[in-house]
């Protein structure tokens, strides 16, 4: 698939104070009040177990008759809870185009038992497994749900997920589709580099970029091998305005992967900073997942 930029100019983005790493801090702006949940209609709830932990989830269900293609959502980093007001959103956007929705409070938040874990380069090789086999098993214990159709299932995700989605879509059976938002395609010591440069040595954005760009240390988790072989669409939406990511870095990653002969779209939303808040990105969505078919 082609690269779809939108109309609008790159904004320059010279100062990265505004918004939150992407590691270090996670998603700042997921902890602003929660939406209400109370319409979105019919749900199903419960717990999943992985290992010694139990992990709440909830699935909410469309209008319409079952079975439901389904659609389960990772969340990016930090304190996300599973009624986080931007998770709520995307679940009812889904809602609207028909996709029944999983999602599910992390290890160590709300319901779910267990820890709450950061990813660095050094503990990313274990941790972006685990956080995955998180995802994988809230999965499973929804298959026997009867209105939903696990054959046509798709993954969503913000920021931290990019890491791990593609690893929960190598190993769940059945997922048709990724969509990322706001997250990257390089491996985390790239980003771990590129938060050092910005946040540790006040390094301006394309300073920070480069910096990313030409480090040689260690990779850590590295998920484009696992890009390169699921033979599924990606879709990656990305601010222009984005600065806890590098930008240029992921571009070009990108397009070696579609070089490659991956199947991968990605959108540019001029303006739009981290988790493109104020981006209208979901018919977007809507018109990849239907040309995606």
């Amino acid at each position: 698939m082609l690269t779809v930029k939108l109309p609008g100019l790159r904004s320059p983005r010279t100062s990265l104070a505004p918004q939150a790493p992407l590691l270090l801090l996670g998603v700042a702006l997921w902890l602003a009040a929660a939406c209400s949940s109370e319409d979105l209609g019919e749900s199903r709830g419960g717990f999943a177990t992985n290992g010694d932990i139990e992990l709440h989830y909830v699935v909410n269900l469309p209008e319409g008759a079952p079975p439901f293609p389904v659609v389960a959502i990772g969340q990016g980093s930090g304190n996300v809870r599973i009624d986080a007001g931007p998770t709520v959103a995307d679940v009812r956007a889904l809602l609207d185009l028909g996709y029944a929705t999983i999602r599910y409070d992390k290890r160590g938040l709300g319901d779910s038992e267990g820890e709450l874990i950061g990813v660095s380069t050094a503990n990313s090789a274990t941790t972006i497994p685990l956080l995955a086999s998180d995802m994988t098993a809230v999965i499973e214990a929804t298959r026997s749900i009867e209105e939903l159709d696990h054959d046509r299932l798709g993954l969503y995700g913000s920021s931290q997920a990019a890491w791990y989605l593609p690893l929960v879509a190598a190993t769940a059976p059945g997922v048709d589709f990724l969509v990322i938002n706001s997250g990257g395609v390089i491996p985390v010591g790239q980003q771990v580099r590129f938060e050092e440069a910005a946040r540790v040595e006040d390094a301006p954005y394309p300073d920070a970029e480069r910096a990313a760009a030409n480090y040689t240390g260690p990779l850590g988790f590295d998920q484009r091998p696992l890009l390169r072989d699921l033979g599924i669409p990606l879709l990656y939406l990305w601010g222009e305005s984005d600065t806890a990511i590098p930008l240029t870095p992921n571009e070009a990653q990108l397009s070696e992967l579609k070089t490659a002969g991956v199947d991968a779209t990605q959108i540019l939303y001029p303006d739009a900073d981290h988790l493109l808040e104020d981006a209208d990105y979901w018919p977007d969505v809507a018109d990849w997942l239907e040309s995606s078919d």
